[in-house]
């Protein structure tokens, strides 16, 4: 078999798979081994990782189960060329590429997982589930996979970290997913999932409102990202640099970061979503140097109906004295309900009107205050936690709930205090 092909080590993760495929399907230990003329201990040693088998023996093996172990090395030499190239299209969100690669792995995907290139299959598709959001239903095989972690090769325990970086992180498990993105950075065998722990990296710090770290972090992704001509990327963590920035009140920067975005996405026509979104970001800036005219008029121009947009709007116009324009804004939040139930701007709409005296629903509020007060509304600029966080702590206070205003007083004055310190940093 060709050197470099798959790594040997990862046939002995095939001996616990086929242990579990003969349990599954009724045959004994000592059957199987008597089938393939060999000892039972040795097949016993097989099945619990004690041993490296060879590949004939697996297929062997594999066979008195009746499931055809794939040993060609013109087919798994394509396979394993298509994997890499679905790994690079992950890294560059290459979005058509990714499609392709994804359906012709799937079909055939039986040779994959009975075959040396199994680990290779679960970790990529695992990590194309992940950057899809397909994270609530994660392959049972990878969150298991920690039992064998030791048969992996360097890249594959890079790899793996980075999935169990971005699962313990969707599920806001951020001491966790910092300790999983950490090995990646520290194992930095493949520069482009160095770069991807260093991006997710800078996600869990936004989360945890560790702006300077959440910056440095960016900062150095978005470099990495601009070595590799990986565009779409680089856009990602540059938006990020620019929350950030306004968040640590270095407006001028954020303006340049805003400049240099507005130019790619100019030459390159990337998607609207990616416009829109740098739009809020301007009038984010805006906002926060307190020209709310400015802020409300470049928002305005923003006409998708969208939560955070919705939202955002209905908060500038109560800035600015407009309370029916805010309802309006609030309610059309709310129509959009049926398809994102547990929106954070939908739930801190329903917040919103109860502030204003507006007629609510008390069982949405309820639930509403609930989704509201288990989420850090980490992608967001700081003006708008705020807001939100007032909201519920006027709901709180509305109902005497003064344990729970005083937790998100508390909260709150903490993130503030992480602001400032920053800021302070920043001036001197």
């Amino acid at each position: 078999m060709e050197e470099g092909l798959y790594y040997k080590d990862n046939l002995r993760i095939l001996g616990y798979v086929f242990k579990r495929q003969r349990e599954k399907r009724g045959y004994s230990l000592r059957g199987v081994a008597s089938s393939i003329r060999l000892a039972h201990t040795v097949v016993s040693e097989i099945e619990n990782g004690k041993v490296q088998p060879n590949i004939e023996t697996l297929s062997a093996m594999y066979d008195t189960l009746s499931i055809e172990f794939c040993t060609d090395e013109e087919i798994l030499n394509s396979l394993k060329q298509k994997l890499v190239a679905f790994q690079d299209a992950i890294y560059y969100l290459d979005e058509s590429k990714m499609q392709n690669y994804e359906a012709n792995l799937k079909s055939n995907e039986s040779l994959l997982l009975h075959s040396p290139l199994r680990v290779d299959y679960l970790l990529t598709c695992s990590l194309y589930n992940l950057e899809k959001s397909n994270w609530r239903k994660p392959r049972e095989e990878v969150l298991n996979i920690k039992e064998y972690s030791a048969f992996l090769s360097p890249d594959q325990k890079q790899i793996f970290h980075l999935i169990n970086g971005v699962y313990h992180m969707k599920q806001k498990n951020h001491e966790t997913a910092l300790s999983e993105l950490r090995l990646v950075r520290d194992l930095n065998n493949q520069e482009k999932f160095t770069a991807l722990g260093l991006l997710h990296t800078s996600y869990v710090h936004d989360a945890l409102f560790n702006n300077h770290t959440a910056l440095e972090f960016a900062e150095e992704a978005s470099r990495f990202f601009t070595q590799h001509h990986n565009i779409l990327r680089k856009i990602d963590m540059d938006m990020l640099r620019v929350k950030k920035t306004i968040d640590t009140g270095d407006y001028r920067q954020a303006e340049n970061i805003i400049k240099n975005l507005e130019n790619i996405l100019r030459v390159n026509h990337y998607s609207p979503a990616k416009k829109r979104l740098l739009v809020l970001m301007k009038s984010f800036l805006e906002f926060s140097r307190n020209n709310m005219d400015k802020a409300v008029q470049i928002v305005r121009a923003i006409d998708v109906d969208k939560p955070i947009y919705t939202f955002y709007k209905a908060m500038l116009s109560y800035v600015i004295g407009d309370k029916k324009k805010a309802v309006i804004y609030l309610n059309k939040t709310i129509e959009l309900r049926d398809n994102l139930p547990h929106s954070q701007f939908i739930c801190a709409a329903y917040l919103f009107l109860d502030y204003l005296g507006e007629p609510v629903d008390e069982a949405m509020l309820e639930e509403s205050v609930d989704v509201a007060s288990k989420s850090p509304y980490a992608y967001i600029n700081i003006h708008l936690h705020y807001f939100i966080y007032d909201l519920m702590s006027a709901y709180y206070k509305k109902r005497k709930k003064w344990k729970e205003a005083y937790y998100l007083t508390e909260t709150w004055l903490m993130i503030s205090k992480k602001r400032d310190m920053y800021v302070t940093k920043l001036k001197g």
